[in-house]
């Protein structure tokens, strides 16, 4: 407890309130940036993969951005989109169900996933089994 601050205590084995509170602060304010994303991520896979009938995409963001997330098929048609817009820095997690635009559940195969946020894109493969 060295490098706590003493503050204006009589006593040496005291600890004044007032610093250690101010410390404590500190401390907390750190552990909440220590928790934003150093850089644009999509995570390794989504979950569950192979999935039926619907999985988790996470992702993570170092800064406020404006993003799309697409869902593509083999023939690169775009098949549905799961986001489009501003999200504040952080770990995000959005859910496909298996749907195309309009609601129409799609066929068993492979898909692709796209994350697009400022300069930064990324496309990952997932597989739905029925």
């Amino acid at each position: 407890m060295d490098d706590l601050p003493t503050g204006g205590s009589t006593n040496s084995g005291e600890i004044d309130a007032l610093a250690l509170a101010g410390v404590l602060e500190k401390q907390s304010t750190v552990s909440v940036l220590k928790n934003l994303p150093d850089q644009h991520k999509l995570n390794l896979t989504n979950f569950p993969n192979p999935f039926n009938p619907e999985t988790t995409i996470r992702f993570n963001l170092p800064q406020n951005s404006h993003i799309t997330l697409e869902v593509y098929n083999l023939l690169g048609q775009k098949i549905m989109t799961l986001f489009e817009g501003d999200k504040a820095a952080g770990n995000y997690s959005l859910k496909w169900d298996g749907k195309d635009q309009k609601g129409n559940n799609v066929a068993s195969g492979i898909y692709f996933y796209k994350l697009v946020a400022g300069d930064f894109n990324q496309i990952k493969k997932m597989v739905l089994t029925k």
